[in-house]
């Protein structure tokens, strides 16, 4: 998944708080996990539209960067080795930065409800903080000059 960094203005506040994390009442633990499907594919056309979107990105001076997805961990979920796969693969086609290690992001059945794609509150806590750790040692690396301009430390 890629997530952009979003400033929060007064009206939005309602519906997000200051990380982004939409603040409207999420599900309880209410699925069977066992239909879900886990791991996307990263096929030519995925490839070839976050290169495009990057290639977009870089000539209006902009960065995209790729954070990973929360990733459930349990008895119908695949190895921790596939994961890694996918990981190495996408850092190898996308022309653009993972800041992510898809492995920190691998959260108990109990973070998720309705389906894998579908965080509770205390897994959009979990989610958000890894998020913010991933931008913020990014930027630490990096810089970022609109980060300066709004003093985000």
């Amino acid at each position: 998944m890629i997530y952009g960094i979003m400033l929060v203005t007064e009206n939005m506040e309602k519906c997000f708080y200051k990380y982004g994390d939409n603040t409207n009442p999420r599900g309880k633990n209410e699925t069977d996990f066992s239909a879900d499907e886990y791991i996307s594919i990263i096929g030519k056309d995925f490839i070839k539209r976050i290169n495009q979107l990057n290639n977009y990105c870089k000539n209006k001076g902009a960065t995209l960067l790729v954070a990973a997805y929360p990733i459930c961990v349990g008895q119908y979920a695949p190895d921790r080795v596939e994961y890694e796969i996918f990981q190495d693969q996408l850092q190898k086609e996308i022309d653009c930065t993972v800041i992510s290690d898809y492995r920190n992001y691998m959260l108990d059945y109990k973070y998720f409800y309705g389906n894998v794609l579908h965080l509770n509150d205390a897994g959009a806590s979990i989610r958000t903080a890894l998020l913010v750790d991933d931008l913020m040692q990014w930027i630490e690396k990096n810089g970022c000059a609109l980060c300066d301009d709004l003093e985000i430390k």
